[in-house]
């Protein structure tokens, strides 16, 4: 490693990921009320727009930054691994600032196009998530790197528990007579901003650059090469199919509270505010409690099928409060298949391919937070937000299946007695 301990870098991601999830967390209460809440003030749609152009616009608008994002990931972490991490981690977390600038000015002229360019800018810069998981990975053994995942994932999950509680909070102008629905998006970029100078000025670097070859269509060519590995197969499948459901439930799960219950800003982002804090216990206890006792292929083969079931939960005809019921063990269920995953993956490759496997693994993740919420937006504009959760739960089940099915034919007595 160059520069400073690994611990201090450590906590140095740790605090860029949790200010970084703020950020989009502050986002979750106030989108769908934008597209499909007519009875809400910050209704940026005519009053003749049917709901389900709402819903299919939501859809869309979640899916820009995936989608750009997994033609940009890979580029960035080649350039990552020519320049050094802290150059492009720095260069990622402003692109995240001025898109969500952006964000702002549209809600405040009510540009729906504007909206679309912003998102659109911060996937095609937004290579955070996984040159911050390569750090981790440049600096910690291949026996501690769930535990590390866990730690920087509870960092998530904290910013996860105040963004979406900021977010419901700065956009209600029964507080504070001048917040409206634009507040928590310009909050949310001063935010990037001072988490782009704390990386540049606080982060040590952890790589030593490498002049390779650039290669445009990597993303595509790691698609191929997640095929081509039968020893990794399966977890890239389960990790696809895994990650597809957390993207079409994310997407959608605003509008279904809506749509079910007529939660506004304030209750969506406080019921995800809380949701959050079980993911912080998650992983900052549960992880490192379990992972110590049980490996993850056996752990994962629980945690899927706890996940499909809670999700099913969800979708029942319950009273509002059975929301707050529900919501520890989605949040436990999953954050134990995240974590776990990311964990085994990294451990089922070798020292010197760290970087390809996580990046081909970023890839996939793009995808599958994209592709699938555009098939959902669909579903859910043609019947109801209630079909996008199961569309979800049935992504959850199908990860589960796939983990359950092919994952000690594929990987041998070496990975399936891990």
């Amino acid at each position: 490693m160059i520069g400073k301990s690994p611990t201090r870098t450590l906590w140095i991601i740790a605090f860029t990921l949790g200010l970084d999830a703020l950020g989009f967390g502050i986002l979750l209460p106030i989108i769908p009320q934008l597209l499909t809440n007519p009875a809400s003030p910050h209704y940026m749609m005519s009053s003749t727009t049917a709901p389900g152009t709402g819903y299919f616009l939501v859809g869309c608008l979640i899916a820009v930054y995936p989608l750009t994002g997994f033609l940009s990931t890979s580029i960035l972490g080649q350039l990552s691994d020519r320049y050094g991490r802290k150059p492009l981690l720095t260069l990622s977390l402003a692109g995240t600032s001025v898109a969500t600038a952006g964000l702002a000015i549209g809600v405040m002229t009510r540009s729906l196009p504007l909206l679309f360019v912003a998102r659109a800018v911060d996937g095609l810069t937004g290579g955070n998530v996984s040159i911050a998981r390569a750090v981790i990975a440049d600096i910690t053994e291949p026996k501690d790197r769930t535990k590390m995942f866990g730690l920087t994932t509870a960092a998530f999950g904290t910013g996860l528990v105040v963004g979406p509680f900021l977010g419901g909070v700065l956009a209600d102008s029964s507080l504070v007579s001048w917040f409206d629905a634009a507040t928590p998006f310009w909050f949310a970029a001063i935010l990037a901003t001072l988490n782009t100078c704390s990386a540049w000025l606080l982060l040590a670097e952890t790589h030593t650059p490498k002049p390779e070859p650039l290669q445009l269509a990597r993303n595509l060519k790691n698609l191929v090469r997640a095929y081509a590995r039968p020893q990794l197969r399966s977890i890239y499948l389960t990790s696809f199919l895994a990650m597809a459901g957390n993207g079409v439930f994310v997407a959608f799960f605003g509008a279904f509270l809506i749509h079910r219950y007529g939660w506004d800003e304030r209750h969506i982002g406080s019921f995800f505010g809380y949701n959050g804090l079980f993911v912080i216990f998650t992983q900052v206890v549960t992880v490192r409690r379990i992972a110590k006792r049980v490996a993850e292929a056996p752990l994962l083969r629980v945690t899927l099928h706890g996940t499909t079931l809670m999700l099913a939960v969800y979708v029942l005809p319950i009273a509002s409060w059975g929301m707050y019921v529900v919501a520890p063990f989605v949040s436990t269920f999953n954050g134990l298949s995240v974590v776990n995953l990311q964990g085994l993956l990294s451990r089922s490759a070798g020292p010197g391919e760290q970087g390809e496997v996580l990046g081909i693994n970023a890839s996939l993740q793009s995808l599958a937070m994209g592709l699938p919420p555009l098939t959902a937006a669909a579903v859910a504009s043609a019947l109801s937000p209630e079909s996008a959760i199961v569309g979800a739960m049935l992504c959850q089940l199908a990860a589960w299946l796939a983990f359950v099915t092919l994952y000690r034919a594929q990987s041998g007595t070496r990975h399936g007695s891990t």
